[in-house]
């Protein structure tokens, strides 16, 4: 929800630049690394924007615009915000300002929420860039920040896989369209054991028990969306899909689940995955490198895999060699 990055600035809520440099420390200090979120190559309302020359264009050579729409009946918000895409030269000069600030307040890493992940061409007739020249000029702008700082994606497209040191919002699950009968983990087998990565935040899903099983079967790491305070705070806000994330209602339930999926997937970390496959109605089998697998049991009775029994709606790690 940023406008154009034209200076990184530390917000007044957590201290201003002295506040920023003291929460970096102190995230140093608990062996934790700091990754904010940046939006590099979007604009939100035009903020700081001269559309004319900073904005991509359509087919029609008119500026680009993105609007909010209502999930619900799908129809345009005609009082939301308007979203611009950038051309490659005002990107690749944010991405450049970026790491120089960066630098100078002591960050470390960040998260690139749209380079990478939105791809689309710009027709502008002075200077047309097809999507496969905007997938280079994304590319240059990623490796700047690879070359600088911890580089985390939100679920980038291949030809950004190279520059990336994790993953974040990873789905797992397929689109949901009734032509596909299995979801199958092409993503994951392609950057397990090369790249961390962390599935979409369990605690938003429809059904978080079963988001943590798709999580484990997967392979993933977790992630959650949290607060500090009450998500009412947050009601007919920009911020209102952040509505079941307070720190003191999941702090249990995400240290049983993170728990219970160390239990089998730390003995696999940094593992290829080499198969998977459904076994039985409900049951999924996901196996690595060393011979070891992870069962998941979605249905409602026990189940025996390889002489090991796995409990309804829950998971076991099968050794290699085991009976």
């Amino acid at each position: 929800r940023q406008g154009m990055q034209t200076r990184l600035s530390a917000e007044k809520a957590i201290g201003g630049a002295a506040g920023l440099k003291e929460l970096i420390a102190a995230a140093q200090a608990a062996n934790w690394r700091l990754i904010p979120e940046v939006w590099l190559e979007t604009d939100l309302d035009g903020t700081g924007l001269t559309s004319r020359w900073n904005a991509i264009r359509d087919l029609c050579r008119d500026v680009a615009v993105r609007y909010d729409y209502d999930y619900l009946n799908r129809y345009r918000r005609y009082n939301g915000h308007k979203i611009y895409q950038l051309t490659a030269e005002r990107f690749l000069e944010q991405t450049e300002r970026f790491v120089r600030d960066a630098a100078e307040v002591g960050l470390t890493g960040v998260a690139a929420a749209d380079l990478g992940a939105d791809l689309w061409s710009d027709f502008t007739a002075e200077a047309p860039f097809n999507r496969v020249e905007m997938a280079h000029a994304q590319t240059r702008a990623l490796g700047m920040l690879d070359d600088a700082l911890t580089l985390a994606l939100r679920n980038p497209n291949a030809y950004a896989l190279g520059s990336a040191d994790a993953i974040y919002d990873m789905p797992c699950g397929d689109s949901g369209f009734r032509i596909a009968d299995e979801s199958v983990p092409f993503y994951q087998a392609v950057v397990r054991g090369s790249i961390p990565y962390v599935c979409e935040p369990i605690n938003g899903q429809a059904d978080c028990r079963m988001a943590f099983l798709e999580a484990v079967e997967y392979g993933t790491g977790l992630q959650y969306t949290l607060t500090w305070e009450t998500t009412a705070l947050l009601k007919d806000t920009d911020y209102s899909w952040i509505n079941r994330g307070r720190f003191s209602d999941w702090a249990q339930t995400i240290a049983e689940q993170a728990e219970s999926a160390s239990a089998v997937l730390a003995p696999l970390a940094g593992m290829e995955m080499t198969g998977h496959a459904r076994i039985d109605f409900n049951v999924y089998k996901t196996t690595y490198e060393n011979g070891a697998a992870v069962v998941v049991n979605y249905g409602g009775e026990p189940v025996i895999v390889d002489g090991v029994t796995v409990p309804p709606m829950d998971f076991a790690l099968v050794k290699a060699g085991e009976p």
